[in-house]
């Protein structure tokens, strides 16, 4: 089941205030939801504690579960890995 939650972690303060102040308390349009975008602070902190905690969890399919940048990324064209954190009761179809 997908909750609508995010986790960014910004590594400049500035780029926090900036993202708030564009996007915070907006509708979510893109995705034809009448949900309200809201930003708020996490009950765990750091991308380690974060990945630690996810992976734990158990997502019906790759396409639901958390996944971790590496290199972090700085923007939508940044390229890398993308790992998946958690399981999937899903198995995989090779076609």
């Amino acid at each position: 089941m997908n909750k609508g939650y995010a986790f960014v972690n910004f590594t400049k303060a500035e780029a926090v205030s900036k993202f708030k102040a564009a996007c915070n308390n907006k509708p979510w349009y893109c995705f034809g939801s009448r949900k309200i975008l809201e930003i708020a602070h996490a009950r765990i902190q750091g991308k380690d504690n974060l990945v630690k905690h996810f992976e734990q969890m158990i997502y019906p399919a790759e396409a639901y579960s958390a996944v971790s940048f590496i290199p972090a990324r700085k923007g939508p064209k940044s390229t890398g890995l993308t790992i998946m954190v958690g399981k999937c009761t899903q198995a995989a179809i090779s076609v």
